[in-house]
């Protein structure tokens, strides 16, 4: 079909990999399961991508945002909700919920769903960007090294127990425990890209992402940096 209308909603300074993080960082809350056809649909996914790539300054229009809630607003509307309502249940029961999903048979690339952290365990994963951002932490003390690797090691842990966890996934630039041990440490940042972490900004609030960046996505790719990490303070404590 062709488009009824076009909007111009600016442009954006945003990379890439700055949205792919972005979607990853989203992603739990745009599944088959928590889509609805009345409340959270693909208008409202495209309104939050809107306010991000634009920092706030443009949004999809309510009249669009809202039109289903509009237009079921009315005494008519109100019965045709309850029809749809139940139509959608019924469909989720059978488990061809993603019928009403307009999106339901794309495949999703990112850290969010299940199926992105699926690796096959014969794969070796490449650690050498780990190692070389090992040794770029060699010019602080013994104990900032150790505070450094201990958090890292913490904040690796953490997605390793509990992939799906979104919090785990997000780290504020700001927290104070993060700038003293990891911020301020030279080579602490060169760690957290070679991690998979990458800068964001949601919100307003910048924060260190992970699940986007190919290749580090994944739960085997971080056991295998723990591993390293846990090596090299091993060898510290020596």
């Amino acid at each position: 079909m062709q488009p009824c209308e076009v909007i111009d909603m600016g442009q954006t300074g945003k990379t890439e990999v700055e949205l792919q993080a972005f979607l990853n960082s989203i992603s739990a809350r745009f599944t088959a399961d928590t889509y609805n056809l009345l409340s959270h649909n693909c208008n409202h996914f495209s309104n939050e991508v809107a306010r991000f790539l634009t920092g706030g300054q443009s949004l999809v229009p309510d009249r669009i945002v809202n039109i289903a809630q509009e237009a079921l607003s009315s005494p008519q509307g109100q019965q045709l909700r309850g029809f749809i309502e139940g139509l959608e249940q019924n469909m989720r029961q059978q488990n061809t919920g993603n019928q009403l999903n307009p999106l339901g048979h794309v495949g999703s690339q990112f850290g969010g769903a299940p199926a992105s952290i699926a690796v096959s365990p014969t794969v070796e994963p490449d650690v050498a960007e780990i190692r070389a951002a090992l040794q770029g932490v060699d010019g602080v003390t013994v104990d900032q090294r150790l505070a450094c690797l201990g958090t890292l090691t913490k904040l690796a842990s953490n997605i390793v127990k509990k992939p799906m966890e979104l919090k785990y996934k997000r780290v504020k630039m700001e927290n104070k425990t993060f700038v003293e041990k990891v911020g301020q440490c030279e080579g602490g940042t060169e760690l957290m890209v070679a991690l998979g972490f990458l800068p964001d900004e949601i919100e307003g609030v910048d924060y260190w992402v992970w699940g986007s960046v190919p290749g580090k996505n994944d739960v085997v790719y971080l056991e295998a940096a723990v591993e390293q990490i846990n090596q090299t303070q091993a060898a510290l404590k020596l």
